[in-house]
């Protein structure tokens, strides 16, 4: 679902239908109509009761009539027509669910989960959609933009994957936890040998996605790239470039600087906008004139200046866990050892199994109860987690439940703040509605309090506001602590 509107009413029944699902229930809770709905029906186990009574004795489509009852948005603005229509759009599953005349409430929330119908929209309008959407499709002009990319290359190999040796009959032969790359290079018969067969792969299937892209033009099509910052354009043909290939860097070492002939570079100048260059140009516009229809005699012609547009600027991304300084002084473990990265996501996997019951908590690392994927660094996980929950300070927070307080483990969110999209993964939230709101986030640095507070106050500063935001808070009423979880300490920022 793609709109707050459906997903609550989605979210009710799927609580209906799975009362202890806690993430449905507060989805719900968070839309204003599905909320609107549980309130009118005199609270949860009455909207439960009513919706599966309505249910099972009418059908799918009834049901989401009585959700829907008064609530579908009549307005002209832009927002409410798009929820109109999804409104109808998921009424139109519930009608193709009725067919089968199941009454199965689970299936149901399934069926409008996964389902998805294909827009009708103006063809006079600009759509944008995924290259995966597109498939099947067809439009006069079609815009490729946002084609560089840092970390996702053409031949790249995900390096959490494992690395498997097939035969021709691509049966597994053996499978390796993938060792790095200097590794790999040092056994050309084997190990470098599957992992050049699995770049070639890779790059396979994205230069197929590329493909169905630039296809579903008919007469335009446009690829948008930033500017890339080489010495000279001869570097992208050399060998060694092949392997850091993204779609623009690909784009521009295979088109770049040709044109058709009597089209020379153009450079574009758009108001409030860096100066762009056309460096690449195949083709005419001449189907233009034709593509346009005739206006009535009587009306002047729509001349509009490209240059008097006014340009979208890309959404800037702010990731809080990198808003810190490089902080040099104490000891920082690095990501590629042991104690670094590894050690730490175990920890902070473990404590995610932490709500407020500290000795079921602990029962739970003694008799390994949840897997973990990197066992080897278990035992000394758990005891750091269990030395640091002996500190009184640390306790009392974890474990001292605060009335009314609602607990987030783990919990992911993405938000617009000043313009720009900060998107966080908190560790552990208390959350008293209306009131306050505790940011925790665990810590695994061999370093002092003093040197940990500085490396992530910028972090935590971004959570604060997050979090308010989420909750309806003032920025004042939200603390962040830091859990040094070799120290046993609380530090506050």
């Amino acid at each position: 679902m793609d709109n707050p509107f459906t997903a609550g009413i989605v979210s009710l029944i799927k609580n209906t239908a799975h009362p202890t699902d806690r993430l449905s229930k507060g989805m719900a809770e968070m839309s204003p109509s599905a909320k609107a709905y549980v309130d009118a029906c005199g609270g949860w186990e009455a909207a439960r009761l009513r919706m599966a009574e309505v249910f099972y004795d009418k059908g799918g489509e009834a049901l989401l009539q009585e959700l829907l009852k008064g609530r579908i948005p009549t307005g002209e603005a832009n927002a409410e027509r798009f929820l109109a229509k999804r409104v109808q759009q998921i009424l139109a599953l519930a009608v193709k669910f009725d067919e089968d005349d199941h009454r199965d409430l689970g299936r149901f929330a399934t069926h409008l989960e996964l389902s998805s119908l294909r827009d009708t929209a103006d063809p006079r309008s600009v759509q944008v959609l995924t290259i995966h959407r597109s498939k099947g499709l067809q439009y006069t002009a079609v815009y490729l933009p946002c084609l560089n990319s840092e970390k996702q290359k053409i031949a790249q190999v995900r390096v959490k994957d494992p690395m498997v040796k097939t035969d021709d009959a691509f049966i597994p032969e053996w499978v390796l936890a993938r060792p790095k790359t200097e590794v790999c290079e040092a056994d050309p018969a084997t190990l470098e040998a599957v992992l050049t067969k699995e770049r070639t792969a890779a790059a396979y299937e994205n230069l197929c996605r590329l493909y169905v892209g630039m296809t579903r033009a008919v007469r335009r099509l446009v690829l948008v790239t930033d500017e890339i910052e080489l010495e000279s354009r001869e570097l992208l043909t050399e060998d060694k470039m092949e392997r850091k290939y993204d779609f623009a860097t690909l784009i521009e070492a295979v088109l770049g600087g040709t044109t058709s002939p009597g089209a020379p570079a153009k450079e574009i100048n758009l108001t409030g906008a860096c100066l762009a260059e056309i460096v690449a140009s195949h083709g005419s516009d001449e189907w233009v004139a034709h593509a346009i229809k005739a206006q009535p005699a009587t009306a002047e012609a729509a001349v509009r200046d490209i240059r008097t547009l006014t340009p979208v600027s890309r959404t800037e991304r702010l990731r809080p866990s990198k808003s810190g300084k490089a902080f040099e002084g104490g000891w920082r473990p690095g990501k590629d050892t042991a104690k670094g990265k590894v050690y730490g996501t175990l920890v902070h996997e473990l404590f995610n199994h932490l709500e407020w019951d500290g000795e079921a908590f602990l029962s739970g690392l003694a008799a390994r109860t949840w897997a973990v994927e990197k066992m080897a660094l278990y035992d000394e996980a758990v005891a750091a987690i269990q030395a640091c929950l002996k500190s009184a300070p640390v306790a009392e927070l974890l474990l001292s439940k605060p009335a009314g307080a609602i607990l987030w483990n783990e919990r992911k969110a993405t938000l617009m703040h000043e313009g720009k999209a900060i998107s966080a993964v908190f560790d552990r939230v208390h959350v008293i509605p209306g009131q306050s709101a505790t940011v925790i986030d665990y810590k695994t640095n061999d370093c002092s309090v003093e040197d940990l507070r500085e490396m992530y106050q910028g972090q935590m500063d971004l959570y604060r506001v997050a979090v308010a935001k989420l909750c309806g808070l003032e920025v004042g009423k939200v603390r962040c602590v830091l859990v040094h979880v070799r120290l046993g300490a609380l530090v506050e920022c």
